[in-house]
């Protein structure tokens, strides 16, 4: 008993653990932040005191909250997220700025549930060719570390500050230039094309990932 009176108090006040980062980075951030907002309007000892009250004596709770910790939820958690409707959910609020499984994942960490990923509903559909390997792989990638890992070296790094500014600036944009004009590599690509290795497409992709 005195677990799940731990287990609750953990859970009411969870969403605390939810690191907020700049807002100029990523828009999921920004919401992230306002959901902090809506977050502080909650009355966390209050509710800590009743939860603990129906824990400690409500029959009702304390079977429901033995059932949360049971393997029948746990394999019930597991066979929600494989329901087609639910990920098509999901998906619709990460391109919109919500990081679900992140949430998903931190509540479902309390009760020791398995971890969700997005390549679940990636990996279940039939492969689809090199862009959706592509695809497949890049979800596999955590892109917040990655971007905060490029912002914390852009600023702090003064050598690939020079690099990153480099690609950004007026010379390399020519060198671009005329490299996408010549025939000879023109011709590369095409042949490349032929054979399902479409790279600029693949870059296409991938640049779609890391700014969306």
């Amino acid at each position: 008993m005195k677990f799940l009176i731990v287990l609750a108090i953990i859970a009411v006040t969870g969403c605390q653990a939810f690191s907020v980062g700049k807002p100029s980075v990523r828009s999921v951030r920004s919401l992230d932040q306002h959901f902090v907002d809506f977050h502080k309007l909650l009355p966390l000892a209050e509710i800590q005191r009743v939860v603990v009250e129906y824990l400690g004596k409500d029959q009702e709770v304390q079977a429901v909250a033995a059932y949360l910790q049971s393997k029948d939820f746990s394999d019930l958690y597991v066979k929600v997220f494989t329901v087609k409707e639910l990920k098509d959910v999901l998906s619709f609020l990460e391109k919109n700025g919500v990081d679900a499984y992140k949430y998903i994942n931190h509540a479902g960490g309390f009760l020791h549930l398995p971890v969700i990923h997005p390549m679940i509903r990636l990996m279940e559909r039939h492969r689809q060719g090199v862009e959706s390997l592509l695809s497949d792989v890049l979800a596999l990638l955590s892109k917040d570390k990655f971007i905060a890992l490029y912002e914390d070296k852009y600023q702090n790094a003064q050598d690939f500050k020079a690099f990153v500014d480099a690609l950004q600036g007026k010379e390399f944009e020519a060198l671009a230039t005329k490299l996408h004009q010549s025939k000879d590599y023109l011709e590369v690509l095409k042949t490349l094309k032929e054979h399902h290795l479409d790279l600029v497409k693949f870059v296409e992709i991938i640049s779609k990932y890391f700014s969306s």
